[in-house]
């Protein structure tokens, strides 16, 4: 049960971690579009 439990806390912090460095990529991208410009 605790490991369960563990592994949903683990994946859930493993998403959010995920989805900042997502977008923190596409906001690199989009600056660099417009300094493209």
């Amino acid at each position: 049960m605790s490991e369960i439990q563990w592994s949903k806390e683990n994946f859930k912090a493993y998403v959010i971690m995920m989805n900042t460095y997502t977008l923190h990529c596409l906001d690199l991208a989009v600056r660099d579009q417009l300094k493209r410009k």
